[in-house]
């Protein structure tokens, strides 16, 4: 149950810098053909924190996530890191 958590905050970098990724959460309800909220970041060769207000992701229901949190490449593969993932009050 994720639903007194307000903020997603991941710390993230490109390979290059202007690498594009869809953030995405998953709840029991959402058919599996792609079609949930889906939040999209456009990120640089340095690490960054963004902050994603989970109101952004409405109707997912935070109390019966499935898929807390999701990658989402839509093009060409691309090259991420991923240092930090972290739900905040």
């Amino acid at each position: 149950n994720y639903s007194s958590y307000k903020t997603l905050n991941l710390e993230l970098k490109g390979d290059k810098g202007g690498e594009t990724v869809f953030i995405a959460l998953k709840d029991v309800s959402n058919p599996k053909d792609g079609s949930e909220k889906k939040v999209k970041l456009t990120l640089t060769n340095e690490w960054a924190i963004y902050k994603i207000p989970l109101s952004e992701f409405e109707p997912t229901d935070l109390k019966a996530l499935i898929m807390p949190v999701a990658f989402i490449f839509e093009k060409d593969p691309q090259k991420i890191y991923v240092k930090n993932v972290l739900y905040e009050k």
